[in-house]
């Protein structure tokens, strides 16, 4: 079972990980929160602490620490039924460690008439965190988030926004406000991965990252998805994206196992885990800093080893394109 620490960060990392957030718009597929790709490629994603260059730098920032916020106050006498036990957990949490302060920190465009721009990413949030399919489970559904007012408590709010408000929201996002949650996100998470990571350095211990894909397939009529593609989703062929992720297996102060997520990219359905691999170690040295930095002395890394082996994987690849063109011609004139 994952850790609450870990939730939140995968969540917020899938939040940001497609361009203007829209790919959340009708269609979410929840996960398990760098290249030089123009930005208008989804798999051109980077770790949490990873900033863009200084001519694209967001145009969100923070602002000025808001107003005094009213706390969020339960409209029940006494404790309240609720299906979401977990996110209530998490949201807790999440104030806990100030991810929602930060969060409600943000300059982030839009009007306020009953719930703020920030409440709205902040919903979205949830929404993620819950495993929904559709935005739309925040306001309808069996078990919707807005009628949850334990929950919504949990999260410093009142009562959550309608979702067409935070489809809205969502809609006028754009990379550069994506790569500020992003950033800020690894601002929050910083001290929680030092903390895994330092007891295992203290010991000697090698640091091990997890890297992986995770099909996350997409209805296929979606005409919203046009970063989508056919690809092997679980057990059969299906539409959708390929979540790469890189995972750190961190040892917490008690101890005890905790991973912890460094950053993830979104990559087309077809994607060969070959492919990832230059990007997720961009992702990984982004937050955990170079190897020779942490390792003891005399050990290295071996960028040369790697790029060997991306050639050779890359010409692979290559030849399977080639030798499927030669059969799909084939089988045409045999038609």
């Amino acid at each position: 079972m994952f850790s609450i620490p870990l939730r939140l960060a995968v969540g917020m990392l899938v939040m940001v990980a497609v361009p203007g957030l829209a790919a959340m718009i009708g269609h979410w597929h929840p996960t398990r929160r760098s290249s030089a790709q123009s930005t208008d490629d989804p798999s051109g994603g980077v770790g949490p602490a990873t900033a863009l260059p200084a001519s694209s730098a967001p145009s969100l920032s923070i602002a000025p620490p808001p107003t005094a916020r009213a706390p969020a106050s339960s409209t029940t006498s006494g404790p309240a039924a609720s299906n979401h036990a977990r996110l209530i957990l998490d949201g807790y949490f999440a104030r806990r460690i100030g991810l929602l302060t930060a969060l409600r920190e943000l300059d982030v465009p839009g009007k306020t008439v009953r719930h703020t721009p920030q409440d709205h990413l902040i919903t979205a949030l949830v929404n993620v965190l819950a495993g929904h399919q559709q935005l739309q489970e925040i306001s309808r559904g069996d078990n919707p988030l807005r009628g949850d007012l334990s929950l919504a408590e949990a999260w410093d709010q009142q009562q959550f926004p309608e979702v067409t408000g935070v489809c809205r929201q969502l809609h006028e996002a754009d990379w550069a406000q994506a790569q500020a949650v992003r950033e800020l996100l690894g601002q929050v998470f910083a001290p929680y991965i030092a903390l895994c990571v330092g007891p295992m350095l203290a010991r000697g211990q090698r640091l091990v990252v997890d890297w992986d894909l995770t099909p996350k397939q997409i209805t296929t009529e979606a005409k919203s998805e046009p970063f989508a593609a056919y690809g092997h989703m679980e057990e059969r062929l299906g539409k959708g994206y390929q979540w790469a992720e890189a995972v750190l297996r961190g040892t917490g102060p008690d101890g005890k196992a905790r991973p912890a997520a460094l950053g993830g990219f979104l990559c087309p359905g077809n994607a060969h885990p070959d492919s990832c691999l230059e990007r997720l170690r961009l992702v990984t040295e982004a937050a955990l800093g170079r190897p020779f930095a942490t390792l003891r002395a005399g050990s290295r890394r071996r960028p040369e080893l790697l790029r060997i082996r991306l050639a050779g994987a890359q010409a692979q690849e290559q030849e399977r394109h080639v030798n499927r063109r030669q059969l799909e011609a084939m089988h045409r004139r045999e038609l």
